[in-house]
């Protein structure tokens, strides 16, 4: 090998050592800059789609539910078996603060009509109830998959119908975000027939 190859030879090993060391720094960065994990879906009744984007890290859940005009900014914080926060809009603030107490998930409500609601183990997934000052609804939770998360809520004309993709999440914090979700797909429902019946009336 001549002289001229051998001075070759550092400058080419020295770029192999530099593209090594980027690589490395990308997939380093690639780890570090995952997405936050995501709680994805909607929650649908006939004339109406509700969107659900949440994200959930480091212990705490926020996003957003619905859309630009009907839609509420989530901040919940959970500790140990507990979930703690709020689901605000322009125009009202829900706090809610749910535990998990046993294999029971129970929630609490402050806002609007205030309402209460539960969950427990049933067969096929989750089993419970909500509750505000007029009436009670029941609520089915199927557990299809461990990313995978369809709920039933109410009867007849007021059944809503949520779909969520999510990954491992703890129960409490998954019943928050279908609760709230529900509730506020409610309200929002109850707030679109009324701007509708204001248009009729005008």
């Amino acid at each position: 090998m001549t002289s001229a190859a051998f001075g070759l030879v550092k400058p080419l090993e020295g770029t192999l050592n530099n593209l090594r060391t980027l690589a490395r720094k990308r997939d380093t960065q690639a780890i570090v800059e995952q997405p936050r994990p995501l709680i994805a879906g909607e929650v649908r009744r006939p004339g109406m789609s509700y969107r659900v984007a949440l994200s959930w890290e480091g212990g705490k859940l926020s996003g957003r539910l619905g859309g630009t005009v009907f839609g509420e900014n989530v901040h919940l914080e959970a500790h140990g078996g507990e979930i703690l926060g709020t689901a605000a809009s322009t125009s009202r603030v829900l706090a809610l603060h749910g535990h998990q107490n046993g294999e029971c998930l129970e929630y609490r409500l402050v806002g609007g009509t205030g309402q209460t609601a539960y969950l427990e183990p049933q067969q096929e997934g989750l089993g419970g109830r909500i509750y505000s000052e007029d009436r009670s609804l029941p609520m089915f939770v199927s557990l299809n998959s461990p990313t995978t998360t369809t709920a039933r809520v109410g009867l007849g004309p007021e059944v809503q119908e949520i779909a969520l993709e999510h990954g491992d999440l703890p129960p409490v914090v998954l019943g928050a975000a279908l609760l709230l979700a529900d509730i506020t797909a409610r309200e929002a429902w109850r707030a679109l027939l009324s701007s509708y019946q204001g248009i009729a009336e005008g």
